[in-house]
């Protein structure tokens, strides 16, 4: 059985696991962009790959947001990767 928030009253339980499986996918489905960007043999280079609504559904190709592709943001999220890790990576 399911004991999730068990010290919840029924009703909400039930309202929480409907939310649930409206909104959340499973592992395996969140898994499948991923997997479509690595594997597909159609898989096209700067595309991400996941549920068209971002919360769940099929991985089908999603352009890239603004902030994906702005050199600043991606020099601070490099630079910032690099001085967490301890590692530099010079492409």
């Amino acid at each position: 059985g399911d004991d999730f928030n068990s010290d919840l009253p029924f009703y909400e339980r039930w309202i929480i696991w409907i939310l649930l499986k409206l909104f959340i996918q499973t592992a395996e489905d969140g898994t499948m962009g991923l997997l479509t960007g690595m594997m597909a043999t159609d898989a096209q280079s700067g595309i991400l790959y996941g549920p068209k609504n971002g919360l769940y559904g099929p991985a089908v190709p999603n352009p890239p947001k603004d902030y994906e592709t702005d050199p600043v943001a991606q020099k601070m999220l490099w630079d910032t990767s690099e001085a967490t890790t301890g590692t530099t990576f010079t492409v």
